[in-house]
Parts: C-alpha cells; sequence; structure tokens
C-alpha cells in the first residue's frame, strides 16, 4: 500500500506543481501592518479568543479592544498604544504587555484586579504609585525606566520574576526577606550593593552586570554564589 501511495505521489507531481505555481501567481499582495492589525482584531471578535498579539503593529486607533472583554492577555508592545483607559472594561485580563509605548498614565492599572503579568519596559512616567495597587502580580518587567526604587515589592506577595534592568534603581533594600521572589534581572542599575539578595529565601536566578562597577560586583557575586544563587554576569571590558 505504501508503494501504491508514493506511485500515485509520483503521478500527481507536474499537476500539484502547476497549480501551486498559478496560486503563488494569483496570491494577494502582502498585507499592510494596519490590514494585519485589523484582521487580527476581527478575528479574535469571531473567536472570542483569550489572546490578542498586536505587538509592532502600529494602528490608528485602539478603541477597539475595549468591547472584547474575552480577552485575557493584550500585547500592544513596541507601538504608539498610548491609552490604557481603553482597556479598563477589560476587567478579566491577567496579562498586559505595554513595553516600549508612549503610555504616561498608569493609573488604569489599578482596575485589573486579575493582573498576573506586565511588561512596561521603556515605559516613561513620572508616577509609579499605582504598582503597589498590584498586589496579584507574579511577573513584572520594568526595566528601562527611570523608576527610582522597588518599594511597590513589598506590596506584591506573589511576585517571583521581577527585570529592573537599566532601570534607575539604587538600593534593593525594599526586596529584603521577599517571599516568593524567584528570578531576578538587575541588569546595567546603578548599585554594587547585592547584600539584601542573600536575604530572599527562594531567589535562585540573578542577571548581573555594570561597567561601572565591574570590580566591585566580583565578590558580591560570589557571595551569591555560594548561596546556591545561579548568576549570570558577564563582565564588561571597555576598550579605547
Amino acid at each position: 500500500m505504501l508503494a501504491s501511495a508514493i506511485t500515485a505521489t509520483k503521478g500527481l507531481g507536474l499537476a500539484t506543481t502547476i497549480m501551486a505555481l498559478a496560486s503563488c501567481q494569483m496570491a494577494p499582495a502582502s498585507q499592510t501592518p494596519q490590514e494585519r492589525g485589523r484582521a487580527a482584531i476581527a478575528d479574535c471578535v469571531a473567536t472570542s479568543c483569550a489572546t490578542l498579539n498586536l505587538d509592532s503593529i502600529n494602528l490608528p486607533d485602539y478603541t477597539a479592544l475595549s468591547t472584547m472583554t474575552h480577552l485575557r492577555s493584550v500585547m500592544v508592545s513596541y507601538t504608539g498604544f498610548n491609552d490604557l483607559s481603553v482597556l479598563t472594561p477589560l476587567t478579566a485580563l491577567a496579562e498586559i504587555h505595554i513595553g516600549d509605548t508612549p503610555v504616561t498614565d498608569l493609573s488604569p492599572l489599578a482596575g485589573f484586579p486579575n493582573l498576573r503579568l506586565l511588561h512596561m519596559q521603556g515605559v516613561d512616567t513620572d508616577d509609579y504609585r499605582v504598582l503597589r495597587q498590584l498586589t496579584g502580580l507574579e511577573v513584572l518587567a520594568i526595566g528601562n525606566t527611570p523608576i527610582p526604587n522597588v518599594v511597590f515589592a513589598r506590596s506584591m506577595p506573589n511576585l517571583k520574576q521581577l527585570d529592573l534592568s537599566y532601570s534607575d534603581v539604587r538600593d534593593l533594600g525594599a526586596l529584603r526577606n521577599h517571599p516568593s521572589l524567584e528570578v531576578l534581572n538587575i541588569d546595567g542599575i546603578p548599585t554594587t550593593d547585592l547584600s539584601v539578595l542573600l536575604t530572599i529565601p527562594n531567589l535562585r536566578e540573578v542577571t548581573v552586570g555594570n561597567p561601572e562597577f565591574t570590580a566591585e560586583l566580583v565578590p558580591e557575586i560570589a557571595r551569591l554564589r555560594a548561596a546556591g544563587i545561579n548568576v549570570t554576569f558577564e563582565p564588561v571590558m571597555v576598550v579605547c
């Protein structure tokens, strides 16, 4: 039977190739990013999807999202999305991705009681107070922002992963004895005192590095590794 199937397939080879070429010639032109975005929204509405991925797709208007109450995850990173209030009707959201967007007002985040993951790296604002209300967060990426401290972490008892890379955080003291933190990225932050990390009972992975403080970080990293913490550290050699 296998031999017969192979023979039949070979016999159809030329016809199949011709049909494929014809199909390629009749294929419509590639969609623009806006067309892809509108198509993704329409498909998500039709299927009541749980996840909508619009990363890197700039749309002139995101208000269509406000009616999609079936969503559990929204991804609009690397776009011109700038108004979180569009999402406020979506109270069931568990994940929001707004990294590298022009969002400045974070206050609408208080309206998502089920939020478990927030990616907002590269978001520039002068008011981070709402983070203290996100008590259910488990994953937070807030690197490459001017956030000055990690006081908000005291209000996040379930936080397991925290990315502070290339932020303005200098003092990690608020992480002392954090009950659930497991993975921490502090690459590029302006601090050399990592001793507080030894007080975090479940910490297992740390990414660290700063070309300005390489020598100072070496003994700190040795202590973390001696405590069984996996440290990713790439010393930077400055060549003049």
